[in-house]
C-alpha cells in the first residue's frame, strides 16, 4: 500500500461480499484509492468469499470491462470443527457481523453476538460482562484468533480463564488454485525480465 515502494507485482484483493461500499476514499469511505487507480496497476485480482457458493456483490460487476486481468475466487473455511454447544460470540474486527454470518453459515448454534470496534483491547471488565452472559445463556464465548490473541491473561477476571475461550480459527480455500499459480508464474517471469531489461539499460 506504500506508494513510493516500487512493485514488481501488484494484486488486488478484494471483499466480494462487501463490495467497494459507498466507493469514497477514506476517510469519507472505507478504500485507500479509487477503484479505477487500483484496476490500473493491478496484475490479478482475488475476489474473496465469506464461504463458499457465497453470492458476488453487484459491485463486482466493475470488473467486467477489465477481462485482461485474471481473476481468482476464494474463499474462508473452517480449519477445524465448531464446539457442539451454544456459542456466544465477539469480535473486535473491521466487520463483526462477516463473522458471525460465517459461523451461522458453517452450522454453529449462535445464542448472540457482540460487535466491538476493530483492533479493539478488550478490558477486564469487557470480558467479565461476556462471560456472565454467556454462563446465563449456558453457552460457550466463541472469537476470532485474531482477537483470542489480543487477549491477556491480565485482562481475565477470575469467573473464566482463556481457555474457556474458543478461537476460531479460519484457511482460504483457492477455487482455482492451478490457474492462480500459473498466472502468478507468468507475472514472476515478467517481472523478472522487466528487471533485467533495467539493469542492462
Amino acid at each position: 500500500q506504500n506508494t513510493a515502494l516500487r512493485k514488481d507485482i501488484s494484486i488486488l484483493i478484494i471483499d466480494a461480499h462487501y463490495g467497494f461500499g459507498s466507493k469514497r476514499i477514506l476517510p469519507a469511505g472505507p478504500l485507500r484509492e479509487s477503484v479505477a487507480d487500483a484496476l490500473k496497476r493491478a496484475d490479478m485480482l482475488v475476489l474473496i468469499k465469506p464461504y463458499h457458493g457465497a453470492p458476488v456483490h453487484s459491485d463486482c460487476e466493475l470488473l467486467a470491462p477489465h477481462g485482461d486481468i485474471p481473476k481468482i475466487e476464494a474463499y474462508f473455511n473452517l480449519t477445524s470443527p465448531l464446539p457442539q454447544q451454544p456459542l456466544l460470540a465477539f469480535a473486535g474486527i473491521g466487520t463483526p457481523n462477516k463473522f458471525f454470518d460465517f459461523l451461522i453459515h458453517n452450522g454453529a448454534n449462535l445464542i448472540d453476538s457482540c460487535g466491538f470496534p476493530d483492533h479493539y483491547t478488550y478490558t477486564k471488565k469487557d470480558l467479565e460482562r461476556l462471560a456472565d452472559y454467556a454462563k446465563a445463556c449456558n453457552a460457550r464465548l466463541i472469537t476470532t484468533y485474531k482477537d483470542y490473541m489480543r487477549i491477556g491473561v491480565h485482562n481475565l477476571p477470575k469467573t473464566i480463564e482463556k481457555k474457556d475461550i474458543y478461537a476460531c480459527d479460519v484457511g482460504l480455500i483457492v477455487e482455482n488454485e492451478s490457474l492462480m499459480w500459473e498466472n502468478f508464474n507468468k507475472l514472476c517471469m515478467r517481472a523478472n525480465v522487466m528487471k533485467g531489461t533495467q539493469c542492462d539499460s
